[in-house]
């Protein structure tokens, strides 16, 4: 009879702490999913250029850049996460404002578009993807975005007798998340174009 009720205490005891370990596990799950924390995949500066070299691009290529990835992920904390509905240009105006620097348009960088300014100009861009293709489907179809916007980026430009030199680095980061079971995809390309001092011909 004592040894019934002993082993009665036992199984009762087993059981209240395997509830109590399914609770917490629960609430860990639970607590992940809400999380949802931003992946980074440098791969995408190698796709991207890649695609640059098929296009013949070669005014600019392009760096994954960590510190790039943090203002991302900086941004994306404030705005509640990386989900379906981002919106890649409000992204854009936030990383601009976080880095605190002004925001060009890709087309702007060197380009015969105005009168050239000696200096540093910052172009920035950010895609969002939240479609159910592949990732790596996903990373050609954002490198050849980005690719299309530095395609008319000038080197030289010659204005009177004056000749200007545009030389230009590139930063990427890409960082990847799920919402409601979907993969988002977030691209951001920064390009900085550096103007010398004009040289007469």
């Amino acid at each position: 009879m004592k040894l019934n009720k002993v082993l009665a205490l036992a199984l009762s005891g087993v059981m209240a702490v395997s509830m109590l370990a399914g609770c917490s596990t629960n609430g860990n799950k639970d607590d992940n999913k809400d999380e949802q924390v931003p992946v980074a995949d440098t791969s995408i500066a190698g796709i991207l250029n890649d695609e640059l070299k098929d296009e013949k691009i070669d005014a600019v290529s392009f760096q994954y850049s960590t510190d790039l990835q943090d203002a991302v992920e900086q941004v994306l904390r404030v705005n509640g996460g990386l989900k379906s509905t981002t919106q890649g240009d409000d992204i854009s105006k936030d990383i601009v404002t976080y880095q605190e620097y002004s925001r060009e348009v890709f087309g702007s960088l060197g380009s015969k578009a105005g009168s050239p300014v000696v200096g540093t100009k910052v172009a920035v861009k950010t895609q969002v993807n939240a479609t159910g293709k592949t990732a790596e489907a996903v990373k050609k179809e954002m490198a050849q975005a980005i690719a299309d916007l530095v395609k008319g980026l000038e080197t030289e430009e010659e204005v009177g007798n004056l000749k200007y030199t545009y030389t230009y680095t590139g930063e990427v980061a890409m960082v990847t998340a799920e919402d409601n079971d979907m993969p988002v995809y977030l691209v951001t390309a920064v390009v900085t174009c550096k103007t010398s001092a004009p040289v007469e011909k």
